[in-house]
């Protein structure tokens, strides 16, 4: 097989799908590694800037914003920050999408952040979901690209108003599996799982809004309106009973560490072992002491 044949077929392809529209952006961008993968980074950049400025001249806004972010250090050596926005304003067609990359603050904070907030703000729109760190599940109500602003209706407070600067420092789309969306979805069914499976709602809480110590699952769940203030106590002694024997889940002994979900149970092998010979601090080795006694009788690990 004759690799410079094949490498001239790769580019003929390539050079094929500039005639369809529009643009088969991913498919080139499998050719442009094929490219850097057997002809070197060099070639292949000079094949994303071809891409690029078709696109640029297409105005196909998604496609470049697709190709940069594949080709994303490739393009921050050869454009800077500051030329990645300003293709990318050339492919716009609305006033909107422009806004969404002012916003995207290009050479003020690292270039994967600021595709991360246009995809945010792009996912914006009219009736999608999203949570906020503070206001919680809420929908998509407007948003406005002249004065950068969007609107949510939010449970608690509907029709609120956020710069784009600040949804992007607190708002994330909703997922599917989060415990806020599952409670929008089926509130009835979350109310039973409060009362009946306690240890189900804090394993749905750290899986939804990560670790956290006790205090702040605490603060998280009462917040919410999961369970009410004079309630918590009652609730956290029945989850905190049953979730002693979920292997999955880790209780630390002290309340200023978090509780923790393992993605597999936790192996108390030569491993966990020897990491614990290399602990120096006095409190970390006791933690682990009282960690593994909790877990098995002091018979099982001498047979072990």
């Amino acid at each position: 097989m004759d690799p410079a044949n094949d490498h001239a077929q790769i580019e003929e392809r390539f050079l094929t799908l500039f005639d369809a529209s529009p643009l088969p952006v991913k498919e080139m961008l499998t050719l442009v590694r094929t490219c850097a993968a057997t002809q070197g980074e060099d070639k292949a950049h000079e094949w994303s800037e071809t891409l690029m400025q078709e696109l640029v001249d297409k105005q196909e806004f998604s496609g470049l914003l697709t190709l940069f972010k594949a080709r994303a250090e490739s393009f921050a050596r050869a454009l800077k920050p500051a030329g990645i926005r300003d293709k990318l304003k050339k492919a716009c067609r609305d006033r909107l999408a422009a806004a969404i990359i002012d916003a995207a603050d290009f050479g003020e904070t690292d270039t994967r952040e600021s595709f991360r907030r246009i995809d945010l703000l792009m996912a914006l729109t009219p009736g999608s979901l999203v949570i906020d760190s503070a206001w919680g599940f809420g929908r998509v109500k407007s948003i406005d690209g002249f004065y950068k602003r969007v609107t949510i209706d939010f449970t608690d407070k509907p029709n609120h108003s956020l710069t784009f600067a600040a949804a992007c420092e607190t708002l994330s789309p909703a997922r599917p599996d989060h415990l806020l969306t599952l409670r929008h979805q089926n509130p009835a069914e979350i109310a039973r799982v409060t009362s009946a499976q306690p240890d189900r709602l804090v394993r749905l809480a750290l899986e939804s809004f990560g670790e956290m110590t006790a205090a702040k699952l605490e603060s998280t769940l009462t917040g919410h309106g999961f369970v009410r203030p004079n309630e918590w106590k009652a609730f956290w002694d029945a989850a905190r009973k049953a979730l002693k024997n979920d292997a999955l889940v880790v209780i630390p002994s002290r309340r200023s560490e978090p509780l923790r979900l393992l993605s597999e149970k936790q192996a108390y092998d030569s491993r966990w072992f020897a990491a614990l010979a290399d602990l120096t601090d006095p409190a970390l080795i006791l933690e682990s002491v009282l960690e593994i006694e909790d877990k098995f009788r002091l018979k099982e690990i001498d047979e072990s």
